[in-house]
């Protein structure tokens, strides 16, 4: 489906009167060399999911380019992996206007990396995010525009992504950029074209990191951020739990200081970087939706590779720019520097290039015995332990040994007690996208609450961020539509099938105990009217959230210490109910100031 012609658009709308839901979408399929599907200059409007991109092989060629994806009841794009690794060829998604979708712009899953690259994304779900990744996804990121969604760019559940060049502003209820679950983001590097993010002016976080070791700049010439992060309304960097975040060499704008937890930022800039961001303050036409890149080329993209990672084809043989040898040796350099210095900084950035190859079902020869030895050392430092349990889990994945990676999660996991919970909800996610085991998921997710009820902290976390995903896994793969009375049918390649969402459900805010913000998250099975509630010890109402009618799926409001008329409250004990239809649900919480 493709115009080459600037002024003719192919539209994709459903009949009148138009409205979010009325038809399925758009859904390609693609795996065969032979099937190469393009959408160039495509509005796709009023489906439910705008389009969904599943991968059924390994050589997915699939382009959209210049389109227009907006009011759609689901998410504007929706990219599936195929449950394992080892594609060699990803989508591209480019220089389209993805807006106003009733879920995350664009939401990408099990082991799929697309690039995705110079579009603007703005106006999405409020308590979704415009680029959203988990399930071991990945993605090549850069020079795209997102605003006004819940979060800007969020990766959960092992995904490692590369994020540069884009402007990342006026987020509402979350970070501007989050990871969470060992989802090590890169945002540095030599080039005009690395790093150089631009995230300001976000209602929360403008970086905010749990469990994870991003890596936004190093003191190193060619490995500096030169991101510019500053005017966020929370801290300008958070890392949270266990992992480190690196953000040297970025600019602050005198706000270096406002960050909290585990952050390098020293040396920071004095200056902001030129360039940096992308997007609608410097290079679009505020009169126009879509960039003029067709017939005023306001900036040369960089050429983009069909494959986002070191990967290249020769003779039929995947070749890989990874040397095991030097591998091994910065690896057993990083592990010493760890054991004598305490410094482990280096050693999970060394551990993540390992884990990357073998996320490609590439399994490279080196030592697996001395890192299964490092594992299970209480000498090193447990979220090192946790990151190299999860590659050698990755290693019987690339081998499609899935009954030893869930074995040795649970082994792991009794050996490192700080990150059980995590490795816990490891074994649900491999559960759900290699077994498509829903109900041990759910038994998963059941471990969870009954370990967080125990005053599991780390497991009242996980029970949110493992629900969340057991929610999009049940309302994303192969789901065509919430909607039972469509009166259109689908524009598909070989259709999949339905799946239905869950009940209602309140999860246990996060962080908890908190100061002075704290996530609430809930869920609905349909679209109703709800109201979220916050009481004192007392019984007395401190504060309504919300109160109105919110779209079925999952739902994430933040609350940040004040009552109703803008006061900062003192700390103690707070309950929060959520009220919908006949259901009542209440949790507690805990401010500390």
């Amino acid at each position: 489906m493709i115009s080459n012609d600037p002024n003719q658009r192919i539209v994709f709308a459903g009949a009148a009167p138009v409205s979010p839901g009325k038809w399925n979408g758009i859904t390609i399929n693609s795996g065969s060399s032979t099937n190469i599907s393009t959408l160039r200059r495509c509005n796709v409007q009023y489906a439910t999911n705008g389009i969904k991109i599943n991968y059924t092989g390994n050589t997915n060629n699939v382009t959209i380019d210049k389109c227009r994806i907006s009011n759609n009841s689901g998410d504007g794009i929706d990219v599936l992996g195929n449950g394992y690794s080892g594609a060699s060829v990803h989508p591209i998604i480019s220089s389209n206007h993805i807006h106003d979708n009733s879920w995350d712009g664009i939401y990408i899953s099990n082991y799929a990396k697309p690039h995705i690259a110079g579009n603007r994304i703005e106006n999405n779900d409020p308590n979704g995010s415009g680029i959203y990744g988990n399930g071991s996804a990945s993605a090549y990121v850069e020079f795209n525009y997102v605003r006004g969604s819940g979060y800007g760019i969020a990766f959960e559940f092992n995904s490692l992504a590369e994020v540069h060049r884009n402007t990342v502003t006026m987020i509402g209820q979350g970070s501007g950029v989050y990871s969470s679950n060992s989802s090590n983001l890169i945002a540095y590097g030599s080039g005009n074209n690395k790093g150089r993010n631009k995230i300001v002016a976000n209602a929360v976080d403008g970086i905010y990191s749990s469990s994870s070791s991003p890596v936004f700049g190093k003191d190193i010439v060619n490995e500096y951020g030169n991101n510019q992060i500053q005017d966020n309304g929370g801290f300008q960097a958070v890392q949270s739990g266990s992992g480190q975040l690196r953000a040297e060499r970025c600019y602050w704008a005198g706000q270096q200081n406002d960050i909290s937890g585990n952050v390098d930022n020293s040396p920071n800039l004095t200056t902001v970087p030129s360039p940096v961001g992308w997007g609608y303050a410097d290079t679009y036409d505020p009169s126009l939706i879509i960039r003029r890149q067709d017939d005023i080329v306001v900036y040369e993209m960089p050429i983009m590779a069909r494959v986002a990672n070191p990967i290249l084809a020769q003779n039929g043989t995947i070749i890989s720019g990874f040397d095991p040898a030097a591998w091994s040796a910065k690896f057993l350099i990083a592990m010493t520097t760890g054991l004598a210095k305490g410094d482990w900084a280096e050693a999970a950035e060394v551990i993540t290039e390992l884990w990357r190859e073998l996320q490609d079902s590439l399994v490279p020869t080196v030592d697996y015995k001395i890192l299964a030895d490092y594992a299970n050392s209480s000498a090193v430092e447990p979220s090192i332990r946790k990151y190299l349990a999860l590659t050698l889990v990755e290693k019987n994945l690339a081998e499609q040994n899935v009954s030893k990676a869930i074995a040795d999660l649970a082994t792991y996991g009794q050996s490192n007690l700080l990150h059980k919970a995590e490795l816990l909800s490891n074994t649900g996610m491999i559960h759900l996208l290699r077994n498509n085991d829903l109900m041990a998921a759910q038994n998963i997710l059941a471990q969870l609450r009954a370990m967080a009820e125990n005053g599991d902290a780390a497991a009242t976390e996980q029970v949110n961020l493992f629900g969340k995903l057991l929610q999009r896994h049940q309302r994303h793969p192969g789901a065509t539509s919430q909607n039972n009375n469509l009166d259109e049918k689908s524009i598909t390649i070989n259709s999949q099938t339905d799946v239905s969402s869950t009940n209602l459900t309140l999860a246990q805010n996060y962080p908890n105990p908190f100061n002075p913000t704290t996530i609430i998250r809930f869920h609905l099975r349909e679209r109703q009217k709800v109201r979220l509630l916050i009481f004192d010890l007392n019984g007395k109402l401190v504060r309504t959230l919300v109160e109105g009618e919110l779209p079925a799926g999952a739902q994430t409001m933040l609350w940040d210490g004040r009552d109703q008329q803008g006061k900062t409250v003192a700390s103690g004990v707070y309950f929060y109910e959520l009220v919908a239809g006949n259901k009542v649900e209440r949790k507690k919480m805990t401010l500390v100031r």
